[in-house]
């Protein structure tokens, strides 16, 4: 294969490798700002604190003694809020979830809601197996008489491009397909479940767990019914 045909085929690899340089980048421009955010919190409460001790000062100047509830309220609430500012920049933003590390993210090693995510990972890591077996034999070939060092590089840039490429193909599914149902939704038992509830005149029956659980509850047209009540309630119905 000539040099050009080799060069076109690297143009996925070098876009795989500016994907992952994204990657990196975007959580250290993450980092960077969580850390922006927490030095700008610092000063707003650095600041509120220090106005609070010259505004307690100025008050006592001018003749208010430590007796003074509201003077003493107010400059409570002020240190309140500063407290309050302080502790809400060190916990990580409602709605807002950890992220793995970058190695964890390009080798998908983190936890995988999706069965066909979980399926398309095995095959994911199968075909990184087989393009490092591909590279290592090639290297194993180069001490044989029948090849040559250049073949050797040739047949290892072949399965690197090769099982490289399929292997970034099935990584980029299964991330779709983790992602196309990552927000959190409603499960089919709570929307019956909410169903039932809301229905003018429900239909008494077994109905899925409305907590969600696996199993049925018995519903008796006014409300949810316990396990082992559901089962003496119903009993006659039950074949």
């Amino acid at each position: 294969m000539a040099g050009p045909d080799y060069l076109e085929l690297l143009v996925p690899v070098v876009g795989a490798a500016a994907g992952a340089v994204g990657i990196v980048t975007r959580d250290l421009y993450d980092r960077r700002s969580e850390i922006g955010r927490q030095k700008y919190a610092m000063e707003i409460a650095t600041r509120q604190v220090n106005f609070a001790a010259d505004w307690w000062k100025a008050k006592q100047a001018l003749g208010c003694t430590p007796d003074d509830q509201d003077a003493r309220a107010t400059a409570e609430s002020w240190l309140e809020q500063a407290t309050s500012l302080m502790s809400e920049t060190g916990r990580a933003p409602e709605g807002r979830k950890t992220e793995p590390s970058v190695a964890r993210r390009l080798l998908l090693a983190y936890p995988l809601r999706r069965r066909t995510a979980k399926v398309l990972r095995a095959l994911y890591y199968a075909l990184l197996v087989f393009m490092l077996s591909g590279v290592l034999v090639s290297f194993f070939e180069v001490s044989l008489p029948d090849f040559t060092f250049g073949e050797a590089v040739a047949l290892g840039a072949n399965n690197v491009i090769i099982y490289g490429l399929a292997a970034l193909g099935v990584r980029a599914l299964a991330v779709s397909v983790e992602n196309r149902n990552a927000k959190p939704g409603v499960t089919a038992a709570q929307r019956l479940s909410s169903l039932v509830s809301t229905s003018a005149n429900p239909q008494a029956g077994w109905y899925p767990d409305p907590s969600g659980v696996a199993g049925q509850r018995y519903w008796d047209g006014r409300q949810w019914t316990a396990p082992h009540t559901a089962a003496q309630t119903s009993g006659r119905s039950v074949v």
